[in-house]
């Protein structure tokens, strides 16, 4: 029997990862939890809103598992605090990963991670919490990323790269190997961190 699971956000993000978290064989979708207020009753990709935040702990007796569709971009705080919440009402973070994704059976992860269509991970890549690797996007060997942090669209992250934690990395940028990526950093999109700086 599949496990219900409740989506946490209904915005851009929602519309990006809804088909992968459909197609999941482990979770039944139960509906959608939104900050607005205005958008309780309205369905998105027919899945329901059911409550806005306030309504959290009510949908923990109903359910244990939850995903939070929502994104990062210039604003980690935001979604920090979302996931501080989640923590403390004792909620579950299922990982999900796309069928089109390719993933190294070596992939070392956490919780709460989404890896979205034509994703590339390759061996030896150290994952956190909380993070997504969005569409095509490349990770190769021997990266370690932190938790909180958005790898966007077509980025290149090449071997021996260490991320930190809230971080934003904007569509197709590149990173080249052996870099550093300080915590709460925003790389905006088309970067490519060639040199030896460390990015504040």
């Amino acid at each position: 029997m599949k496990k219900k699971l409740v989506i946490i956000g209904s915005g851009g993000h929602f519309n990006s990862v809804i088909d992968i978290l459909e197609k999941s064989n482990d979770f039944k979708i139960l509906g959608i939890i939104d900050k607005d207020k205005k958008k309780i009753g309205k369905s998105y990709f027919n899945h329901m809103v059911l409550g806005n935040d306030s309504n959290l702990r009510e949908y923990k007796k109903k359910t244990d598992y939850v995903f939070l569709a929502v994104g990062l971009i210039k604003n980690y705080k935001e979604r920090l605090k979302l996931i501080n919440l989640l923590i403390k009402i004792k909620f579950k973070f299922p990982n999900f990963f796309s069928k089109t994704s390719v993933i190294s059976k070596s992939l070392n992860y956490g919780q709460g991670n989404i890896v979205m269509k034509q994703a590339l991970i390759n061996n030896n890549v150290s994952l956190g919490n909380f993070n997504i690797i969005n569409n095509k996007s490349l990770i190769e060997h021997d990266v370690t990323i932190g938790s909180n942090v958005h790898i966007s669209t077509g980025v290149i992250i090449n071997g021996d790269v260490k991320i930190g934690s809230n971080v934003f990395i904007g569509s197709g940028s590149i990173i080249t190997n052996k870099k550093i990526i300080k915590s709460n950093s925003f790389i905006k999109a088309g970067t490519i961190i060639w040199n030896w700086v460390k990015i504040s």
